[in-house]
């Protein structure tokens, strides 16, 4: 059985603790064919461990890895095996430079704004529109924003349950337009209380005010508290809220009262996880003795 143990999350500080000796250093300035000294640090994370594992046959006392402050961005999880596992009395403690903050982020920066249509602005992502990256959660200045929705406020409450139960559900006039952009990128989210239904639409039934869509919900469509849809363009009528075009590969963003996009940080997540450290119980071939400080 393999175990896979996964450190997951968009954005993780380190703190510091006093140094020992036998050291690498990682810098976001730095280069990965540096030495990985405090004068010419490694760039990355994983150029580091891949040094470790290269040195640990020879320690003879523990290893540490400093991280330079600031924000080392990773489009993939840095990956520990059990062939990164030193022996037990030369352990290797991966953590801060001291008095530093390093930040692992599993973002990408977001650039070339230019301005669209009305307040909104306007980026291409090449990566989406040839689907090699989908993203459901956009950061601002740190600042999480919601997506384009309908209603603004609140929720919409179902007209009547419809078939397949779980798969559809009738609604009233004018909530659902089949004529919205990109319809097969809305989402419509069903808050079944203590679940939450997200269903890409399959088709509509404009006559019936039915729609039918491509995945089912936890319970029957009617056992609900309410929904409202999300990602359509429509629903793009407010400050701090977002679109992003699958087809085109344009990201839409109306900026709140204030923000000025030449001095904005914005970040959609690229990564699932930011380490994983995999061992395979089975055989004993386990990670182990490696700190995160």
């Amino acid at each position: 059985m393999k175990m896979i143990v996964c450190l997951a999350g968009f954005l993780l500080g380190l703190a510091a603790v006093p140094a020992l000796s036998g050291e690498f250093y990682v810098a976001p300035g730095g280069s990965d064919t540096g030495a990985g000294t405090k004068d010419k640090p490694f760039a990355t994370l994983a150029r580091a461990r891949d040094a470790v594992r290269q040195a640990k046959a020879k320690l003879k006392e523990p290893m540490k890895v400093l991280l330079r402050g600031g924000t080392y961005y990773i489009q993939e999880p840095v990956v520990f095996g059990p062939e990164d596992s030193p022996a037990a009395d030369c352990p290797v403690i991966y953590e801060a430079y001291p008095g530093e903050k390093p930040v692992i982020s599993g973002g990408r920066l977001i650039t070339g704004w230019k301005r669209g249509e009305g307040e909104s602005w306007t980026a291409e992502i090449p990566a989406v529109k040839e689907g090699k990256w989908y993203f459901r959660q956009l950061f601002v200045n740190g600042k999480r924003r919601g997506r384009a929705r309908l209603p603004r406020q609140g929720l919409y409450k179902i007209a009547a349950g419809a078939d397949p139960p779980k798969r559809a559900f009738k609604f009233k006039p004018g909530e659902i337009n089949p004529k919205w952009r990109n319809l097969n990128d809305v989402e419509v989210v069903l808050l079944q209380f203590w679940t939450e239904g997200r269903l890409r639409i399959e088709s509509i039934d404009e006559p019936a005010n039915t729609v039918k869509f491509t995945g089912q919900a936890f319970r029957p469509t009617s056992w609900n508290c309410g929904w409202y849809v999300e990602n359509v363009y429509e629903g793009l009528t407010q400050p701090g809220r977002w679109y992003l075009d699958r087809q085109t590969g344009v990201l839409y963003y109306w900026p709140l009262p204030g923000e000025k996009m030449e001095q904005l940080e914005v970040i959609a997540p690229v990564a699932r996880h930011w380490i994983r450290l995999e061992g395979d119980y089975k055989t004993g071939k386990l990670v182990e003795h490696i700190t995160f400080r």
